[in-house]
């Protein structure tokens, strides 16, 4: 794992197929700023449901701990853990245009798109609620494609953004805010940039051996400067 720009040889000779290309983004954690609001709603729709012992929960252990682990102490099945997901994701729907991305990141993407960059969002939230935010924070024309994922299926979300814009894992960055947003850029071979100012704690991101871990939003175009041929 690298920290910002620790490590990297500016003047390495790459091709056109190894230069990114693509800058993909997770959504909560890493552009809006949702964890207060979700863990809100998670608590009353856990009541409702009588999942009592979910709002028993220490979020500041969870923040530490991985996604797999995160379900085995919240004692629920993979399913009924998606159902309660799917249940805030709606009822985030009342709450989303009032929410607002973390300081710096707009400013990121809108260089990202000035220097040419395709980007992109995968995310576990709704597109509906992604798209509302975005126009809410008068974000919509910044990204080229959005797609929604399942719990544990943005690895393949991304293999089918690799198809459809025939580009290889190299010239595609994946930049999350959990773990498994790590895992999912592993599995298919595209570069992680994790950003500690989301869910997960730093050091459950380093342990997931991310290729970049950063502090704040600008890391993202350093990272790019420097890998990026003269």
């Amino acid at each position: 794992m690298k920290q910002a720009l620790r490590n990297i040889d500016r003047g390495s000779c790459l091709s056109q197929s190894t230069i990114p290309r693509w800058i993909v983004f997770d959504f909560d954690g890493t552009i809006a700023d949702t964890l207060e609001t979700v863990i809100q709603i998670s608590y009353r729709i856990a009541r409702e449901l009588g999942y009592e012992s979910l709002c028993q929960l220490d979020v500041e252990q969870i923040r530490h701990l991985g996604f797999r682990e995160r379900i085995q102490l919240t004692g629920l099945s993979f399913w009924k853990l998606w159902f309660v997901m799917r249940k805030v994701n709606k009822s985030l729907k009342s709450e989303i245009q009032k929410l607002k991305p973390f300081d710096g990141i707009k400013e990121v993407i809108v260089e990202l798109k000035k220097r040419g960059y395709k980007v992109g969002i995968i995310t576990g939230n709704s597109k509906e609620n992604v798209t509302q935010f975005a126009l809410a924070n008068e974000m919509e024309h910044l990204f080229d494609c959005l797609y929604s994922a399942t719990l544990f299926g943005k690895d393949r979300v991304i293999r089918k953004l690799l198809r459809q814009e025939a580009i290889e894992p190299q010239q595609l960055i994946y930049i999350g805010d959990e773990t498994g947003d790590i895992e999912a850029a592993q599995k298919t071979g595209v570069k992680s940039i994790a950003v500690s100012w989301g869910f997960n704690t730093p050091h459950a991101l380093a342990a997931q051996n991310p290729d970049y871990l950063i502090q704040q939003p600008q890391e993202i175009l350093d990272i790019l400067e420097a890998i990026e041929p003269f």
